[in-house]
């Protein structure tokens, strides 16, 4: 156990003075200066396309210790500021932000099933309004050759859209620990004042 323990202790401490000799070898820029060496710039782009740190640092072309490798990366400001600029870029590419995705789960959430009760084919979906068919997620034929198709689960969407607007108490809250103290001094004084009157 004791070996166990010293060797846990060896290595973690190794990774640490490992990602401290990077830090203090890689040069401080200014904020706005990004300066990476190219198989980092890889890294971030790879770790862009799945947010799997290990997986982008072998794909970058870092050896065995991908996965040490990997946080050590993770850990430098200047792979943090390039990770976070290369996402936001995305973002901006693909139009996404916080408004848009609000409204599709609000589409999944709030679609009415009596639009959908004149379909029996492909083409009936491609008829329907856009927002009624943005709530189909899927469709296909069953066993029977019967034309079927999915929509949205909708108390999954209305769960997702009341943990945003923080609907749902989630969090424990402990009340009433001031007044413990409190308490707790009257029932020592309750103690000493029977301790008195006994003796």
């Amino acid at each position: 156990m004791i070996m166990q323990q010293k060797f846990l202790i060896g290595v973690r401490h190794s990774c640490v003075t490992r990602t401290n000799a990077l830090r203090a070898s890689y040069p401080r820029n200014k904020p706005e200066q990004i300066d990476m060496t190219p198989k980092q710039e890889r890294f971030a782009a790879e770790y862009i396309v799945d947010l799997n740190a290990t997986e982008a640092a072998k794909r970058a072309g870092y050896g065995p210790r991908a996965r040490v490798t990997a946080s050590e990366l993770l850990a430098l400001p200047d792979v943090q500021a390039r990770v976070a600029e290369l996402m936001r870029e995305r973002a901006e590419r693909i139009e996404l932000d916080g408004d848009r995705v609000l409204a599709e789960i609000m589409t999944m959430a709030f679609y009415d099933p009596a639009d959908y009760k004149a379909v029996s084919s492909a083409e009936d979906i491609a008829a329907l309004p856009e927002r009624a068919r943005r709530a189909v997620v899927g469709w296909g034929f069953d066993r029977n050759g019967l034309f079927v198709f999915k929509l949205a689960d909708k108390s999954k969407a209305l769960d997702q859209l009341a943990r945003h607007l923080s609907l749902y108490n989630d969090k424990l809250e402990v009340g009433g620990l001031d007044a413990l103290g409190d308490r707790l001094e009257r029932a020592r004084a309750r103690q000493l004042a029977w301790r008195l009157t006994v003796k």
